[in-house]
């Protein structure tokens, strides 16, 4: 009986061949459409999920106070880190990123310009699950010249050698590679091609770049941390105002908030200025190709 329903539906599709073509193009065109939507949005709200330790671990965010504005920032600076180790609670690790532009001179005297290089603290690979094809990830990054390296910029520096142990200058200084990972995801919020170790900037940027007393004020850095299990962020966030205000004083410390943003949130909350990588709008997923003029100032597609 089936094949007696298909022969009669073929045979209809025959007599009208042309509104068949459009019935079953439209048909397949809208499917398509809807799959295409369904794989957009599943990878823009994949980002930063990979990490093993993703539902813990939080940016600091920062809005700055000036006289005629509000600047809502990604960035925070350098001396925060040791003071969130040092006065705050629930804290299992932090890690500060400074993002730099290098010139890099290969052993065979060929010259890169870098603008993928990373500055990190030694936990930064404890932190983030980028994963490692050579080196150990507890010890990549504790020797000051230590220099880690993505497998594709270890094949353009080295080509098939193994770049364990070999040596890169770095704007006249000697790195030894210690570690090669591959390749950041393209749902990562974290992008790189070679990262070194954060006491090394005082080397490449300046001996103040880590006292407290200088830089509050340039270069940014990027504040990540992991907080211990089943610990909520508000805790923190209620603790920043007291904590600033002893180590920046009632002059300074209110013109500055900090708050923890969820590391998942990155990508889709993009609130916040001097992004690393960038980002979108959960409401341009949410909202697409529908009309939001409910939402005044978010539709920025």
């Amino acid at each position: 009986m089936l094949s007696n329903y298909l022969k009669i539906a073929f045979r209809s599709l025959m007599r009208k061949k042309g509104y068949s073509v459009l019935n079953i193009g439209g048909l397949a065109l809208g499917l398509a459409c809807c799959l295409l939507i369904l794989k957009y949005i599943t990878f823009e709200t994949s980002f930063d999920t990979f990490h093993d330790k993703s539902g813990r671990t939080y940016r600091v965010v920062m809005t700055e106070h000036g006289d005629d504005q509000i600047l809502r920032s990604a960035q925070t600076y350098a001396p925060l880190a040791p003071i969130m180790t040092e006065d705050l609670p629930d804290i299992e690790s932090v890690v500060r990123i400074l993002p730099w532009s290098v010139t890099v001179k290969t052993p065979s005297n060929e010259l890169f310009q870098e603008p993928s290089f990373l500055f990190a603290d030694s936990l930064f690979f404890e932190m983030f699950s980028f994963a490692f094809t050579s080196g150990n990830e507890a010890d990549a990054l504790k020797s000051p010249h230590s220099l880690v390296l993505t497998r594709s910029a270890g094949s353009r520096f080295f080509g098939g050698q193994n770049p364990i142990g070999e040596t890169l200058m770095i704007e006249g200084r000697a790195f030894r590679v210690t570690g090669v990972v591959e390749d950041p995801p393209a749902n990562s919020s974290i992008q790189f091609q070679l990262v070194a170790p954060m006491l090394s900037a005082k080397d490449l940027v300046g001996e103040w770049l880590l006292q407290a007393h200088k830089s509050w004020h340039w270069p940014p850095v990027y504040t990540f941390c992991t907080l211990t299990e089943q610990r909520s962020p508000e805790r923190i966030n209620s603790m920043f105002p007291s904590v600033m205000l002893k180590h920046l004083g009632g002059d300074f410390s209110p013109k500055r908030d900090f708050q923890l943003q969820p590391l998942t949130e990155i990508h889709t909350a993009s609130l916040y200025e001097n992004e690393l990588v960038p980002t979108t709008n959960e409401l341009t997923l949410v909202l697409h190709g529908n009309d939001c003029s409910d939402y005044p100032g978010s539709c920025r597609y």
